[in-house]
């Protein structure tokens, strides 16, 4: 089943909370995308569990046609994941996160 959540967030030269927790099931991926209408139009996105980065991608721009992978979920139970962002640009990222099995 597919979850969608659009994001809105500030960004500067480091990273940055840029979401309440995600819920990732069992076998989900979480993937994120990024559309042109803010003021930054790319930006690097780490996923977080309890601290620790689970993973990062860099360079994610509203020029892809398709949404980035950030992480996929191998355990046996549901994770929270905290999305973090950081640009080269100021200004504020719109896109989305999405979960999907």
């Amino acid at each position: 089943m597919k979850v969608s959540r659009d994001f809105s967030c500030t960004v500067g030269s480091t990273f940055k909370n840029c979401s309440t927790t995600i819920s990732v099931k069992p076998g989900e991926s979480l993937l994120v995308s990024v559309n042109g209408d803010g003021d930054v139009t790319s930006g690097d996105f780490r996923a977080r569990k309890a601290g620790k980065t689970l993973r990062q991608v860099s360079d994610v721009s509203s020029d892809d046609a398709d949404s980035t992978l950030v992480w996929t979920n191998d355990s046996h139970a549901s994770v929270s994941v905290q999305m973090q962002v950081k640009s080269s640009d100021k200004g504020t990222i719109n896109g989305t996160f999405q979960t999907e099995s």
